[in-house]
């Protein structure tokens, strides 16, 4: 029996299961990066990485065009995970973190995280569709989802929320170990910038065909028409059809388009659309990540998720960066310069 899932686009196209099988309107590159067997980049990761979390499958070679072709995946089981993680998971779930940030996956919300133990006990924790893909790393933690969000009462939704009683129990060592993990995880990709790219180009062809999905404002916004006054003429034309609007680019080029009928590419003319428009990390072939940003992004949003307003927490990582949290307040020292910023608990009161 078919159960659909997902929003409607491009003429209220649905992502659907049938018979264990997941059915797409749209190429699984990203899922075949990180999850086939024969995939080059996959097996560069494995390389330089031991238990990454992410599950291997039997996955097709992927085209790279947003069509009305059906794509599909084979459905990954897990079982329930133990209730404490170990060191090595912690870890795990720390390189986890890093890969998700340098390949840009974002809208991670419970949803699209699978999380749990394989048949043979193996720890997963894993994207599982990787729809937005190739965003700007420097950005990227505020819009993942991977943590709680204030606006819209999206509190329950975020990605690691199956993790959260798991993560209420670290004690600073293991917080140490979770965020150096997805530190060193991070410079390590970005230090194999170039031979990364090649193996993406191996895998799915060459990037300046890659096709990815560009954001222009949340589906919640979208579905509940909030300031519906300020959309652009393109989102009210696929809105109006009865799609939530869905925009695309090229990896390399400026212009944004959307599908009409029968697949027909139309460009984005309104200049005010690409005020916003960001390289993506790929893109960029002289790409450093701002750090500052970066780290300070990924700390102030886990630390709520794991200690509660009440604890203070003293940590060095890496031998280079020295935090402190104290009532609620997180002092952040890298780079010979201090941050501080006020932790906001209040995400995380309905959870």
């Amino acid at each position: 029996m078919k159960r659909l899932l997902g929003d409607p686009h491009n003429f209220g196209k649905k992502t659907y299961e049938e018979e264990g099988l997941i059915y797409k309107f749209r190429p699984l590159y990203g899922e075949y990066l990180l999850f086939a067997r024969d995939s080059r980049f996959r097996k560069h990761l494995d390389h330089l990485f031991e238990d990454l979390p992410f599950p291997l499958i039997d996955c097709s070679r992927p085209n790279l065009t947003y069509s009305t072709c059906i794509q599909l995946m084979e459905k990954i089981s897990v079982k329930s995970l133990p209730a404490k993680l170990s060191l090595s998971q912690i870890k795990s779930l720390g390189r986890a973190l890093g890969v998700i940030q340098w390949l840009g996956v974002a809208d991670l919300s419970d949803e699209n995280i699978i999380c749990g133990l394989s048949q043979n006990d193996q720890f997963i924790f894993a994207p599982i569709d990787l729809e937005l893909i190739f965003s700007n790393v420097n950005t990227l933690i505020s819009y993942s989802v991977l943590f709680p969000k204030h606006e819209h009462k999206l509190e329950r939704i975020f990605g690691l929320r199956s993790l959260q009683q798991q993560l209420l129990q670290l004690d600073e060592k293991e917080v140490t170990e979770l965020l150096e993990s997805q530190m060193t995880t991070l410079q390590k990709l970005n230090d194999q910038h170039v031979k990364l790219c090649q193996f993406i180009e191996a895998d799915i062809g060459p990037l300046q065909n890659i096709v990815i999905r560009v954001i222009m404002r949340d589906t919640f916004d979208y579905s509940n028409k909030i300031d519906i006054d300020k959309w652009h003429p393109e989102e009210l034309v696929q809105y109006n059809r009865g799609d939530i609007p869905i925009f695309y680019k090229k990896l390399g080029a400026n212009e944004v388009f959307y599908l009409g009928e029968n697949d027909e590419v139309i460009y984005v003319k309104d200049k005010g659309f690409y005020e916003n428009l960001q390289l993506s990390i790929i893109e960029n072939s002289k790409w450093i990540p701002n750090y500052d940003v970066v780290t300070i992004f990924f700390i102030e949003s886990l630390l709520p998720l794991i200690f509660p307003s009440s604890k203070d927490l003293k940590l060095e990582l890496n031998g280079n960066i020295f935090i402190l949290v104290k009532r609620g307040i997180l002092f952040c020292y890298l780079n010979n310069k201090l941050f501080k910023r006020k932790l906001n608990y209040e995400n995380f009161k309905e959870s």
